[in-house]
């Protein structure tokens, strides 16, 4: 089976459009080819497809629409590029995440797609879409994964991650349960107390009255 490898201008060619006819193998081996805006020459053994997997970039990190560099949650010593855990409200909990493979060669040719882990359920696949947008999340932690493919179209398995957490509402964080246990007890405690001193008062009644008819 015959394989077939397309390149195109960003691979170095004098551009996508060649003139008909205007090929011509030299002596030497190399092939020529004539087109719109030059000509290529090279030696077909000579050509070898180079893999290479892009790393992943974050771009701009907004969170509630605001900047995350303005907005008061980026951890210390973290910038939007390199941040890799964040947490944030629940009232705040709206989050646009763009980002960018580092492929100076081609890239056009990249597609991308991303998971947020705990809130999807597959990967989302936003080809040429940088971008990730999400919304009203609930408290909890998530993991959102991002990759891309490189110009070939082959996914890289080493993808950007990013760790959210999304904080309770105060009514249901942790002191306010905690909060809520010691009202529930102070009211035990309190009922307890008042059907101790109201026995107590039932029998001291009873007592007088007893004596009262001996």
């Amino acid at each position: 089976m015959h394989k077939f490898t397309n390149f195109y201008a960003n691979d170095g060619l004098q551009s996508n459009q060649f003139s008909y006819n205007a090929a011509l193998k030299l002596s030497d081996g190399e092939f020529l080819f004539g087109g719109v805006s030059g000509f290529n020459k090279f030696r077909p053994e000579e050509i070898h497809k180079v893999i290479i997997h892009p790393s992943l970039l974050v771009t701009d990190f907004k969170v509630n629409d605001i900047p995350i560099e303005n907005s008061g949650y980026l951890p210390t010593g973290s910038t939007p590029v390199d941040v890799r855990s964040v947490s944030i409200p629940f009232n705040k909990a709206t989050l646009s995440i763009a980002f960018a493979g580092l492929d100076y060669a081609a890239p056009t040719s990249l597609v991308y797609s991303y998971y947020l882990e705990g809130w999807d359920k597959n990967w989302n696949m936003s080809g040429k879409t940088r971008v990730a947008n999400y919304s009203r999340l609930y408290e909890g932690n998530y993991t959102l994964h991002i990759r891309a493919t490189n110009a070939d179209g082959s996914w890289n398995g080493a993808e950007r991650i990013i760790h959210i957490r999304v904080l309770p509402p105060w009514y249901r964080s942790g002191w306010a349960y905690l909060l809520y246990i010691a009202a529930l007890a102070s009211a035990i405690w309190f009922y307890l107390k008042y059907k101790q001193r109201e026995t107590r008062l039932e029998y001291g009644i009873k007592l007088t009255r007893a004596n009262a008819e001996a």
